[in-house]
Order: C-alpha cells, then sequence, then structure tokens
C-alpha cells in the first residue's frame, strides 16, 4: 500500500514535470486518485465475499471457542462446587466413617462372642453326650459281665454239689410247667 502511494507521486510529479514548467499542485493528484478509488473499488468488490466468508468462517471459529469454553468453564464451576462441598464435609465423613468402623468394632466383637459361646455351648453338649454314652456303655458291659460272672458262679455251685443240681432242675422244670 505504501508502494502504491509512493508510485502515485512519483508519477504524479513526473507528469507534472512532463509538460510546461508549473508548481506541483493538488489538482495534480486528481486523475491518480479517481484511477486509485476505482482500483480499489474493483478490488474490494472482487474480494468482498471472499472476505466475507473467511470473516463468517472466522466468526463461527470464534463463536465455537467461545462456546467451548463456556461449556468447560461451567464443569469448572461444577467440579469446583463437588470439590468444595467435599472438603466442606470432609470432617462430617471423617467422623462417619470413625462411627461406621466403631459400630463395626461392636458388631463383630458380639457376634464373635455369641458364636464363641455357642461352640461352647454346643461342645459341651456334645461331650456331654459323648461322656454319658461311654458310662452307659461301660455299664451295661458291666452288668454284662456281672451277669457272666454270676452266672459262672451259680453254674460252678451247681456242678460241684449235687443236691443243690437236682434241686435247681426241678424248680426250672417245674417253672416250666
Amino acid at each position: 500500500m505504501i508502494k502504491f502511494i509512493s508510485m502515485l507521486f512519483l508519477t504524479t510529479s513526473l507528469y507534472s514535470s512532463a509538460g510546461a514548467p508549473h508548481e506541483p499542485s493538488i489538482k495534480d493528484l486528481i486523475y491518480p486518485s479517481i484511477n486509485a478509488v476505482i482500483f480499489f473499488s474493483v478490488v474490494i468488490f472482487s474480494l468482498k465475499g471472499a472476505l466475507r466468508n473467511l470473516f463468517n468462517k472466522m466468526s463461527l471459529e470464534v463463536s465455537a471457542l467461545i462456546d467451548e469454553a463456556a461449556v468447560k468453564d461451567k464443569e469448572a464451576d461444577i467440579k469446583l462446587k463437588k470439590y468444595q462441598e467435599k472438603l466442606d464435609n470432609f470432617d462430617n465423613e471423617v467422623i462417619k466413617i470413625e462411627k461406621e468402623s466403631a459400630d463395626q468394632i461392636v458388631t463383630f466383637k458380639n457376634k464373635t462372642s455369641n458364636e464363641a459361646e455357642e461352640s461352647i455351648l454346643r461342645y459341651k453338649k456334645d461331650s456331654m453326650a459323648r461322656l454319658d454314652g461311654e458310662i452307659q456303655s461301660l455299664e451295661n458291659e458291666f452288668a454284662e459281665q456281672f451277669v457272666d460272672k454270676l452266672i459262672d458262679v451259680a453254674k460252678e455251685k451247681v456242678s460241684s454239689n449235687k443236691d443243690i443240681g437236682s434241686s435247681v432242675t426241678k424248680n426250672l422244670v417245674s417253672s416250666l410247667n
């Protein structure tokens, strides 16, 4: 642009010096100015559509960037509020977690002590039942051995003494009838 204006002055000075000697005046710039206006009008008219499209495209890109920035700003505000709430509730959350853990500890202690007591009672019942079974078994075995021994003693007495054997035989026969 600067080159064009300097060329315009240069040509006007050449035109003015080519003819009769006279002083340069502003009137000498009228025709070159008209040519410049026509030239710029043609350039602007021919580039108007392209420039309009370029500016429209740039305005769409800028508006898209602004919209994206607004969305990101809203997201950042939401995250900031969320984290701020978390920070504000941090002490409450710590107290809540401590309370829950204390409750869980108490529940666990109660549960394990109840389970231990139930296990002890169950083992006690099982061992008492086992002991009762063994005592009953020993008593039965003792009674059986006692009866066997009694029968053996009775057999000996009956076989050693013939009078007792004959009286036992008579009693047995009479009880069968």
